[in-house]
């Protein structure tokens, strides 16, 4: 398991954010405890990585209820609100005289709700609108999330939503000059050094330092960094594991395509490199098959336009990279955690000076059986893999003279 996933914050006092924020999310959950409610719903606004379903979380083991969550990979639509309005309004015991919540309702990302304009009803009518039911008439607290409140809050319904709210922009600091940054700070080094020694792992402290400020405020962001520099133990590659490491998190998580394709003129790496590591942990992120084909069919596209790249103009390279980063555009079920993502098998077997030898003669007898080149055979090492146990692939191995050491390499 991933280190972002394996010390995810579980108790309300290990959420990273400031004092004032914090404590109002404490007084929202407790007037909700309390049968005291004045807001239904908490509405957590921010960047990714900023904790904003972490902090629901949180609040749902604070409340000791379960969370009940819709998420991006949903239907965003009128019906699906209102399923969600049914679930927000009943109790567990419809008896007892006290009503306490048994549940805590999570919509995330909000602002990806559809919403249009009926002209038969002179105004709004879709998820939005819905959801304004939902946070009116609910008997469960509510909590909303979403990257852009600006965009949400000039939908008309979004208005009175946000009216009806707590709101917390998830945001621990205004400037690295205050009180604040210095406290963010302090508390993500301290939660790294946690981390650091439950794993038995030991990491430079100014490298610490330096892997927080590259990341701040995207906390996930950092313990992904700092459990890649922890886990290689070769100083030569650190940065550039690091680097590569966050851009195939951004790739498979991110919502700005644009802000991560214009961050690709500060990588330390080939856009050949790159495509590699997306499609060696391509079905570790994705489960649902028609979103592995999606996903490999715009990857195809890359690889493709990466090769015409070598033989005819060398400025398709960086065309080859900007469609490889846009395979979650055609996921629909997205991974909500983010995985440990592995190193390409075949830079493996080319980055041990050992195995090196025997992983060109592997490719070569490959390409050969192929009629192909040893370049073009490693794009396809995934299909040896999988008939790997079969009796065909036995009958290669014969054909070809497969060492042991080669047949493992595979």
């Amino acid at each position: 398991m991933a280190w972002a996933d394996k010390y995810r914050p579980v108790d309300i006092s290990e959420l990273i954010m400031p004092s004032d924020e914090l404590n109002s999310i404490i007084r929202w959950a407790d007037s909700w405890r309390n049968n005291e409610v004045i807001k239904k719903s908490l509405i957590l606004y921010g960047d990714p990585g900023t904790g904003k379903t972490t902090t629901a979380t949180v609040i749902a083991n604070y409340l000791n209820v379960p969370l009940i969550e819709m998420n991006a990979s949903d239907e965003r639509n009128a019906d699906s609100m209102k399923r969600v309005a049914l679930m927000s309004s009943l109790y567990s015991d419809l008896l007892s005289e006290r009503r306490i919540p048994d549940r805590l309702i999570l919509i995330d990302e909000a602002d990806n709700i559809f919403e249009s304009r009926d002209p038969k009803r002179g105004g709004d009518y879709g998820g939005i609108t819905e959801l304004l039911n939902v946070v009116k008439e609910t008997r469960n607290p509510v909590i909303i999330t979403m990257n852009d409140y600006y965009s949400f809050r000039s939908k008309r319904s979004g208005r009175e939503i946000i009216d009806n709210s707590l709101v917390i922009e998830m945001r621990p600091y205004r400037r690295r000059n205050d009180q604040r940054y210095r406290e963010f700070i302090n508390k993500c080094l301290e939660r790294c050094h946690y981390i650091l020694k439950k794993e038995g792992k030991s990491v430079p402290e100014n490298d610490i330092i330096r892997i927080i400020k590259e990341n701040e405020p995207d906390i996930r962001s950092i313990i992904n960094d700092l459990e890649a520099y922890a886990q290689d133990s070769n100083p030569g590659t650190r940065n550039k594991k690091i680097d590569i490491y966050r851009y195939v998190i951004d790739t498979f998580h991110s919502h700005d395509y644009d802000k991560l394709i214009n961050s690709f003129s500060d990588a330390d790496f080939d856009p050949d490199y790159y495509i590699k590591w997306i499609d060696q942990n391509l079905k570790e992120e994705y489960q649902d098959p028609e979103d592995l084909k999606n996903a490999y069919d715009i990857l195809s596209i890359a690889d493709l336009y990466g090769r015409l790249s070598y033989r005819a103009n060398y400025m398709l390279t960086g065309i080859s990279q900007e469609i490889a980063a846009g395979v979650s555009l055609m996921v629909k079920n997205k991974n909500r955690s983010t995985g440990r993502y592995s190193m390409p098998d075949i830079i493996k077997m080319y980055s041990s000076r050992k195995g090196i030898n025997g992983a060109r003669t592997l490719l070569e007898k490959l390409a050969a059986l192929n009629h192909t080149s040893s370049n073009v055979i490693v794009s396809y090492l995934w299909f040896y893999r999988i008939i790997k146990r079969t009796a065909e692939f036995k009958r290669i191995s014969r054909i070809l003279d497969l060492s042991d050491n080669e047949v493992k390499q595979i």
